[in-house]
């Protein structure tokens, strides 16, 4: 039995939302449909998310989107990078970050809710170590193009049911592994 909705797709973002309280911050994005079918510890299935955040407060950063083969649009920057699927929670830097290879691995990752009624899932990020506890807020910004729920597997131009093992997508692989975007999301105080 398939279980990847191909009219009402649980790669798609129908609306993104970027809260704060103080330093602390919520990105709460709204699906088309949102599934756990498979029993995935972090409440969704059939989507990954890589999210990009700018932190002006702090020097440096990277353009370069690792593992998805694009770039932040119109030159901008980022200094964190979440990596979520349904079972991996993982936050980066942009320290070391190519665009074969994730930046430094820190911690703590955001905390992810879900909640299926609303198709809704939410990403919290304390004020602690993560954002380098900032004086502000203001400026900061963030972009989120999630990919299918096996963005990161090999990709092949030969036809395979995708997650079935020894086939995978049929993707080109010179193209951006992106299925949806968001716009950048921007804070202001």
């Amino acid at each position: 039995m398939d279980s990847f909705d191909k009219t009402q797709s649980q790669l798609a973002i129908e609306e993104a939302k970027l809260y704060h309280a103080g330093s602390n911050v919520r990105l709460s994005l709204k699906m088309a449909k949102l599934t756990d079918t498979w029993v995935p510890t972090n409440g969704f299935d059939h989507v990954g998310f890589s999210i990009f955040m700018h932190l002006p407060e702090q020097a440096g950063g990277a353009t370069v989107l690792p593992k998805i083969q694009a770039s932040m649009p119109d030159g901008e920057t980022w200094q964190r990078q979440v990596v979520a699927f349904g079972w991996q929670n993982s936050l980066y830097s942009s320290e070391g970050a190519t665009a074969s290879q994730f930046g430094k691995a820190i911690s703590p990752a955001p905390t992810i809710t879900v909640d299926k009624s609303s198709n809704t899932i939410n990403f919290d990020f304390p004020s602690a170590l993560p954002l380098g506890r900032p004086a502000s807020l203001n400026g900061s910004s963030s972009t989120s193009p999630p990919g299918s729920g096996w963005p990161l597997q090999q990709l092949s131009p030969a036809a395979g049911r995708a997650g079935a093992p020894g086939t995978s997508l049929v993707v080109p692989i010179r193209d951006p592994r992106i299925w949806d975007d968001t716009p950048l999301l921007n804070l202001s105080e």
